[in-house]
């Protein structure tokens, strides 16, 4: 089995300056580029090989199958930011910004069969009153979007520092 990712990222960031040391605008963009792959096989003998020398296969069907499991994703978040120094030793600031934590895969299980990559799990046959969802083979990624407006402050000539962000 063989189970791996790349990821490429890159970004940029201008500033520019509203009111010249005062009031100031940052904006720029973030590339990231993720690829996870699993490939490879897996193999299992049945209940009934335990008296056979090294657990031969003797399934009809053969015993195992092949994993080639792939994902890419692409993500631009666009992070903005204004500063505003209220005196040299106060300032403000309202960020935007956007976060990203790519997907994946689940070890695979040969229960269900050959694993594909699907947004949701069937359920497991039995019961209605018992039935769980089975666990799927990958899971989407997630994405946040962050606003933050904060203050930061220095009294008594730089040596008391107070950062405040309400949450």
């Amino acid at each position: 089995m063989r189970r791996g990712y790349r990821q490429t990222a890159a970004f940029t960031s201008v500033d520019f300056d509203i009111i010249p040391k005062v009031l100031t605008l940052t904006g720029g963009t973030r590339y990231y580029h993720y690829d996870e792959f699993e490939q490879g096989s897996e193999f299992y003998t049945s209940t009934a090989a335990n008296n056979i020398p090294n657990g031969a296969c003797i399934a009809a069907g053969g015993c195992g199958f092949g994993i080639n499991l792939n994902k890419q994703e692409t993500w631009l978040p666009q992070p903005r930011n204004l500063t505003w120094h209220i005196t040299p030793d106060t300032m403000t600031y309202f960020t935007y910004s956007q976060g990203f934590r790519p997907g994946g895969f689940n070890r695979t299980s040969s229960i269900n069969g050959i694993p594909t990559l699907a947004g949701e799990a069937p359920y497991t046959a039995g019961d209605k009153k018992t039935d769980q969802f089975n666990k799927p083979a990958g899971y989407d990624s997630d994405t946040l979007t962050n606003l933050e407006v904060g203050l930061k402050s220095e009294f008594l000539e730089h040596r008391v520092q107070v950062n405040a962000s309400p949450t």
